[in-house]
């Protein structure tokens, strides 16, 4: 799995998507940090972690808002399939080229571990917002 030309390991695209589907967009916008902190273009990364935080949340707060009767017509699996193909998209758009030279992935254990890890704190968010969303009622 070594790269011969740098043994730098970057995520694939299909590795952010899935792990983007599976957990939230925060898990992808870390992937792609990662990704951009390997080739030294850290700050970048941190812009679009930064942003697929914000968009999580902004997300939840929308979803979160909506009455019953819309949130009951709209299928589960929708908005992460929406949302999935964005980043999917997006991130071949911009990563593709860039790591392509030099790709090596990194183990797929290792990605599922980041999602796991990060449903935890949206799990906490989701459960805060609950809470104060019934205590408000």
């Amino acid at each position: 799995m070594d790269n011969s030309k740098s043994g730098k390991k970057f995520y694939s695209v299909k590795a952010i998507a899935i792990a983007s589907f599976l957990a939230t967009p925060i898990v992808s916008g870390y992937m792609l940090w990662h990704n951009y902190k390997v080739v030294g273009l850290k700050e970048i990364g941190k812009k679009y972690f930064a942003c697929c935080v914000l968009f999580t949340v902004v997300l939840i707060c929308i979803l979160g808002s909506l009455p019953e009767q819309i949130q009951e017509k709209i299928p589960r699996q929708l908005v992460p399939v929406l949302y999935t193909g964005a980043i999917y998209g997006f991130v071949r758009e911009k990563q593709n080229d860039l790591f392509y030279e030099h790709q090596t992935e990194l183990d797929g254990y290792y990605g599922a571990g980041v999602c796991f890890l990060t449903m935890l704190p949206v799990l906490v968010l989701l459960i805060v917002l609950g809470i104060c969303i019934v205590g408000m009622l």
